[in-house]
C-alpha cells in the first residue's frame, strides 16, 4: 500500500526483518489508521448507483468527502455537464431540474477522499510503526479506570490506538460522517 508513509520513513527497524516483512507491517498499520478514521486519505475513484428523491439535490451514501464527480445519470439519460454541480457531501442540480424518485436509478461516477495525504496521518503511520518496532519510545495508556484506596483516577480521553501521542493526533480526523447503504 505506502500511501501514508514509506519505509524509509522508519528510523528503528529491527535488524534482520526483511523489505517484504516492512512493507506488511507498514501495510497493516495503514489499514488500522483508515478502519479508526473511518476515512482514507487518498483519492479513490468510485461509481454508485443511489436512489433518487425526488429533490434538486442528493446526498450520496459515500463514507468520504466528494472531490469530483465525472459523470452523472438518471435513469440511463446522462446529464449534460452544467446541469449538476457537487459540494463535498452532495450533488445538486442547476438547470431547475430533480432527481427523479427511484431506486438505483441515478448513477454517479467521480473520485472521493484527500486530495493529499495530511502530514498529521503520515506522522500518525509513523509514531505506530516505530511504537510497535519499540515499545519504549512512546507512552501508553489504556480505557477504562484505576482505584487505589479512596484515589480514583479515570482516563476519560478516547483510546484508538494505546499511544498517547497518536492518539491526540487521529482525534481529529475521525470521520463520523454516517453511510447509509
Amino acid at each position: 500500500m505506502s500511501n501514508y508513509a514509506q519505509i524509509s520513513d522508519i528510523d528503528n527497524w529491527p535488524a534482520g526483518m526483511s523489505e517484504a516483512e516492512k512493507q506488511s507491517r507498514l501495510d497493516r498499520i495503514e489499514e488500522e489508521v483508515e478502519r479508526i478514521t473511518r476515512d482514507v486519505f487518498y483519492i479513490q475513484t468510485f461509481d454508485d448507483l443511489v436512489s433518487g428523491n425526488g429533490k434538486a439535490r442528493l446526498f450520496p451514501p459515500l463514507p468520504h468527502r466528494i472531490l469530483s464527480v465525472i459523470a452523472v445519470s438518471i435513469d440511463d439519460e446522462p446529464l449534460p455537464v452544467g446541469s449538476w454541480s457537487f459540494d463535498e457531501y452532495s450533488i445538486f442540480r442547476t438547470d431547475g431540474g430533480k432527481f427523479n424518485a427511484g431506486v438505483r436509478n441515478v448513477r454517479i461516477q467521480g473520485t472521493c477522499g484527500w486530495p493529499q495525504v495530511p502530514e498529521a496521518i503520515k506522522q500518525v503511520t509513523v509514531i505506530l510503526a516505530r511504537d510497535e518496532n519499540d515499545r519504549t519510545l512512546y507512552q501508553h495508556f489504556i480505557k477504562g479506570s484505576e482505584t487505589l484506596g479512596d484515589y480514583r483516577y479515570d482516563n476519560g480521553g478516547p483510546v484508538y490506538t494505546g499511544v498517547l501521542e497518536a492518539d491526540r493526533i487521529l482525534q481529529r480526523y475521525i470521520n463520523r460522517r454516517g453511510s447509509f447503504l
